[in-house]
């Protein structure tokens, strides 16, 4: 779960949603203690008479830190490399 939850904040996303499957309770425990809590959407919390056997979990992520830019310094490379090209003239 790690290893999702930082891809996910690489590509700059804001949570991972997941389903358990309620006879599943390890698994349900396991993502309960990593810190994913019942999402909105989840049957029970949309109907608690309807039983659909399943629970969607949520867990919002720290939004990924920006590295600080010194002053004077470029974007990057890639950036550098997109800017379009002054034209020279020797005239």
């Amino acid at each position: 779960m790690t290893m999702l939850e930082l891809l996910a904040r690489k590509h700059g996303m804001e949570a991972v949603m997941l389903t358990v499957m309620n006879a599943n309770s390890d698994a349900a425990a396991l993502y309960h203690r990593l810190g994913y809590v019942m999402d909105e959407s989840s049957p029970s919390a949309c109907d608690a008479a309807d039983d659909c056997g399943y629970e969607i979990l949520t867990k919002k992520l720290a939004p990924r830190p920006t590295p600080e830019k010194k002053a004077g310094a470029s974007d990057s490379a890639c950036t550098a490399a997109r800017q379009p090209m002054a034209a020279l003239n020797l005239n």
